[in-house]
C-alpha cells in the first residue's frame, strides 16, 4: 500500500482520475533489445542444436571455405572471449544470416537465438513491484493516505496539548512569582487555573 500511495502522489499523476492513474501505471512500455549474456546464448545454442551445427560445419571439409570461416567467427564469439554478445551488431547479424542462408542453422534456431535479445516492455506498476493496479487499488491507496494524514493531525494535536501541559505550569508559576515579588495581591485559584 505504501508503494502505491507514494507513487500516486508524484506530480505525473496530478489532475488524473483514478481510472487514468490505473491506466498510466499499467501501460506497458515498448520492448527493447539488449546485449545477450554469453551464458544464456551458449545455453540456447546448445539446447536448440545451433552450437553443434556450427561446430560441425566449421570442421567439415565438405562445407565451403566461406561458410567454415563464418562458423569459426561465430565459435570465437561463443568461446568466452566476450561476456555478452550484441545480436543487433550488423557484423553479428551478417554472420547469423549467412549461417541460416547456408543451411547451417534453421530459421527456427536463428529466431530462438535472436529472441534472447528481446526485453519485453514493462509497466510502471511492474517496475515498482505492484503487478496490475485497479481503480480499487487507487481508492484504497487514497484511503490509506487520508488515514495517515488524519493520524498525523491527531498526533500533532496531542503534541500541542502535551507541550501546553508541560510549559503552562512553568509559565503560571513564573507569573505567580513575579506577582508575589511585585507585591501584587495573591490571585484566587480560579484565576490561576485560567493561566494554564
Amino acid at each position: 500500500m505504501i508503494t502505491l500511495a507514494t507513487e500516486i502522489q508524484q506530480p505525473a499523476y496530478a489532475g488524473m482520475s483514478d481510472g487514468e492513474i490505473a491506466a498510466a501505471l499499467n501501460a506497458v512500455s515498448a520492448s527493447t533489445r539488449r546485449a545477450v549474456p554469453l551464458a544464456a546464448l551458449l545455453a540456447t545454442a546448445a539446447l536448440n542444436g545451433s552450437y553443434a551445427a556450427v561446430k560441425a560445419a566449421a570442421e567439415s571439409e565438405a562445407a565451403p571455405a566461406q561458410v567454415r570461416g563464418v562458423c569459426a567467427s561465430v565459435l570465437v564469439l561463443l568461446s568466452g572471449v566476450f561476456q555478452e554478445v550484441n545480436l543487433d551488431d550488423p557484423r553479428v547479424q551478417t554472420n547469423w544470416g549467412a549461417l541460416t542462408q547456408a543451411g547451417v542453422l534453421t530459421q527456427v534456431q536463428a529466431s530462438e537465438i535472436d529472441a534472447l535479445a528481446d526485453v519485453p516492455g514493462r509497466s510502471r506498476a511492474q517496475e515498482i513491484g505492484l503487478g496490475t493496479v485497479t481503480v480499487e487499488d487507487i481508492l484504497d491507496a487514497r484511503d490509506w493516505l487520508a488515514a495517515q494524514e488524519a493520524e498525523a493531525t491527531r498526533r500533532a494535536a496531542y503534541d500541542r496539548i502535551q507541550e501546553r501541559l508541560i510549559n503552562s505550569p512553568r509559565s503560571a508559576l513564573a507569573r505567580l512569582q513575579i506577582m508575589r515579588h511585585d507585591g501584587t495581591p495573591a490571585p484566587n485559584w480560579a484565576e490561576v487555573l485560567e493561566w494554564l
